[in-house]
């Protein structure tokens, strides 16, 4: 089976509004979004919440270890006790909007993407593992212990600065498949969709400020 992992918690007043947005509305397409472009492929869709949730979808829910979630709550995917055999780790800001016959062959045991403003650096914009490299994430993330929370960007604790700097010789998915993994800001925006699979929007502007005919299209 293949795993797809999200996280969804209440948004706190000290992080920015665009991440705040978040509901059970947006778990439930990124769901839909996924059944309609795997071409009948057995998968779950693992969603990690602060609390109970009521979803409409067959989403498994795993509560955080986090008493206060910030976004290195991400890093739970890795946590062994979920019995992921092959994931892939999507915000919620993620746009399904073509077939992932070829993405979720990915065979290794861990990958993240290019940065769209400086590609030469990783970013987790999607993220993919099998059980032994979040094994390996895991016990790298574990063993700094409180110090995990020092590494940051824009003054928050950041999991995409921990594993692009833990692991800066992940394979990346956007050059094993290329155009098929894209950011709407730096690629949608300036180009068109293309060969697009996955559009991640990070920061702003999110889907329901969009007027895009993919979006309507795709996010639903």
């Amino acid at each position: 089976m293949i795993s797809f992992v999200c996280v969804l918690f209440d948004g706190r007043d000290d992080v920015p509004e665009w991440s705040r947005v978040y509901d059970e509305s947006w778990v439930e397409k990124l769901y839909r979004g996924i059944a309609r472009n795997l071409g009948g492929l057995d998968f779950e869709l693992v969603c990690l919440v602060d609390r109970r949730r009521q979803f409409t979808e067959p989403v498994r829910q795993v509560q955080l270890a986090m008493v206060q979630p910030n976004w290195t709550a991400l890093m739970e995917a890795f946590r062994p006790e979920l019995g992921i055999e092959r994931g892939f780790l999507l915000g919620l800001d993620t746009v399904i909007v073509g077939s992932l016959a070829q993405i979720v062959l990915y065979a290794g045991d861990f990958a993240l993407i290019s940065d769209p403003y400086r590609p030469l650096q990783l970013c987790n914009g999607v993220t993919a593992f099998s059980a032994s490299g979040a094994a390996r994430v895991w016990r790298a993330w574990e063993s700094r212990g409180s110090k995990r929370f020092d590494l940051g960007h824009r003054n928050n604790p950041s999991e995409m600065v921990f594993m692009r700097e833990t692991f800066p010789d992940a394979e990346r998915l956007d050059e094993l498949y290329p155009g098929q993994i894209v950011s709407y800001k730096c690629h949608v925006q300036e180009h068109g969709l293309g060969n697009a699979r996955i559009v991640y929007l990070h920061g702003e502007p999110k889907q329901q400020q969009l007027t895009d005919a993919f979006v309507k299209e795709h996010w639903r």
